[in-house]
């Protein structure tokens, strides 16, 4: 839910730059464009509010990255009580810098407490809110239904089908008049409907009204209006919204009067604008935009509509090209300011999103996955000696830490990974990694008498002395040492022992482990200057592998099964 919910507020985020940015550019359009292409422009900023299209990077993206960004630091669980001691040659292992500590308590009960409790508010809301329009759409057409009366003259018939020819209208209108209304308009969608006044019109007035509401109809207006309000019923929240419902309405007008008046001489312009000043009226006795668009509607849009009528010039060319090359600009803008979306994983993608690399540093364990690589990994430090996981991102980590029992490591791991994942802290595919690397640890032979140089050091792998492994491996050593320098890597006992000379002497060493696959492995060993180092590396990891690889300066070496 909580993913859910960054989406939906980031979508409100980039549909308001967007919406602010087209009126911060109004003055310069406002007499120059078309009212019809200023009608249309609000086009964008509906799709921008809905639809979570976006780009890799972009700046409402990488702000909802931002602030998800959350490290769990977990308190060890009262129920670990086998201590295990992973020292290093630095004499003990410090903490994680992290960019942000948090209690795990907090930090895993506000993605629950929050982000659950908005997503109910705002779906309630919505529902309610959407349910009350469309209650009050049906009523107003209840309403219009019961004093309809069919038109039966034949010449206002085929008047309104010389206008229906005129504009290239196929569908057949009904045309019907009502004693409930007092200014003409359309209703319905699929099945439109003038309705008339019930008093006495000239031809004149009726051709005007019915270009105007076949243009309405034809400019599919009514679903318009109901995509803006399933804007309004989602964004309730955003006070902006409203502020586009506004715009919207007003250019609906607007833009289908300058289309009537487009093809007028001034003589017939003066007399639609006197239509439309006859049908101007303070009081409706039942008015509801959503339900039909009317002839008039208040004194301060009609002021604004005659005005534009008696003003209106048709635009050149540069004009035209230039206002469908804005449109162009806001478009992209629009798709630039982008949105927050979490990463899909799926299909034949999750694999390739997924492949992930393992890193040793400090006794800790940098899982690095979804692309994130070692300039992503927070600097480390020391621990008290628990075990503790990171998971990298790009852009973002979580720390999940606190383990202290070797032998319940993996039910601990997986019940804290359960949990945060439930509260959409980590993601099923993050915490198999984690759940995995933990049962790789514990599936490796310890040594109770390990010293603080020979201790676990890493997922896959630890580091130990010749005389501490197996003597059929201290053999295989000794065999190892008498040949050129290489990477060796021998089976035994349903591991792979890893021994390789050319670490360079007095080094000690660290590595890089990937894993494309469950049957894939590659481990990178890097050498580190240490005065402790005794320049040979011995490593053991499980031979679940079909294919190992094992690469140490410039010596690779390879199984496959």
């Amino acid at each position: 839910m909580n993913e859910f919910m960054k989406t939906l507020l980031s979508l409100s985020v980039s549909g308001t730059l967007l919406l602010l940015l087209i009126l911060g550019l109004k003055q310069l359009y406002k007499e120059k464009f078309y009212r019809r292409w200023q009608y249309y422009v609000w086009i964008i900023v509906a799709l921008r509010f809905l639809l979570p299209f976006t780009p890799n990077t972009s700046i409402v993206g990488e702000l909802f990255e931002k602030v998800g960004t959350t490290t769990i630091t977990d308190e060890i669980p009262e129920s670990s009580n086998a201590h295990v001691s992973i020292n290093e040659d630095n004499g003990g292992i410090e903490p994680i810098q992290t960019k942000r500590d948090i209690t795990a308590a907090s930090a895993m009960r506000k993605p629950f407490n929050v982000y659950v409790y908005l997503f109910f508010v705002w779906s309630a809301l919505s529902l309610v809110l959407f349910v009350r329009k469309i209650t009050i759409y049906q009523g107003f057409i209840q309403y219009i239904k019961v004093g309809n009366t069919e038109v039966s003259d034949i010449k206002i018939l085929n008047l309104l089908s010389e206008c229906e020819e005129k504009l290239n209208i196929k569908t057949r209108v009904e045309l019907s008049c009502n004693p409930l209304i007092d200014s003409p308009m359309l209703v319905g969608f699929f099945h439109p409907r003038i309705v008339l006044p019930a008093h006495r019109l000239e031809d004149k007035e009726l051709s005007y009204i019915f270009v105007h509401e076949l243009i309405h109809y034809k400019q599919k207006d009514m679903f318009y209006k109901w995509l803006i309000q399933i804007v309004v019923c989602i964004h309730w929240f955003n006070p902006f919204v409203y502020l586009l419902e506004k715009e919207v309405n007003r250019f609906c007008e607007l833009s289908c009067d300058e289309k009537v008046i487009s093809v007028l001489d001034d003589k017939a312009r003066r007399e639609y604008g006197d239509t439309l000043i006859a049908f101007f009226k303070t009081n409706n006795s039942y008015k509801n935009s959503l339900a039909s668009v009317t002839l008039t509607e208040g004194a301060e849009q009609l002021k604004e509509r005659l005005g534009a009528i008696m003003n209106f010039k048709k635009k050149t060319k540069l004009i035209v090209t230039v206002s469908f090359m804005t449109a162009v600009l806001l478009s992209i803008g629009g798709f630039a300011i982008g949105a927050y979306a979490a990463q899909p994983i799926m299909g034949e993608n999750r694999a390739d999103s997924f492949k992930h690399t393992v890193i040793q540093e400090n006794g800790v364990f940098y899982i690095l996955c979804n692309g994130a690589d070692e300039s992503d990994k927070p600097s480390g430090g020391t621990t008290d000696g628990s075990i503790k996981f990171v998971l990298v991102r790009k852009e973002s980590y979580t720390s999940i830490s606190g383990f202290n029992s070797l032998e319940t490591l993996v039910e601990d791991v997986k019940s804290q990974c359960d949990f945060m994942q439930e509260r959409g802290t980590i993601t099923e595919e993050e915490k198999d990694l984690v759940i995995e690397t933990a049962a790789a640890i514990t599936s490796m032979p310890q040594n109770n008498d390990m010293g603080a140089d020979k201790g676990m050091y890493s997922v896959l792998t630890y580091k130990t002395t010749i005389d501490e492994a197996p003597e059929d491996i201290q053999s295989w050593i000794k065999e190892c040492e008498s040949a050129a320098s290489d990477v060796f890597v021998k089976e035994y006992d349903g591991r792979y022992w890893i021994y390789t000379n050319v670490n360079g002497t007095d080094n000690d060493y660290s590595f890089k482990l990937s894993s494309e696959s469950a049957g894939t492995c590659v481990i990178e060993i890097i050498p580190i200057e240490s005065e402790s180092g005794n320049g040979y590396v011995l490593l053991s990891a499980p031979a679940k592998y079909n294919y190992l690889s094992v690469k140490s300066g410039e010596y690779t070496t390879v199984i496959s099964k």
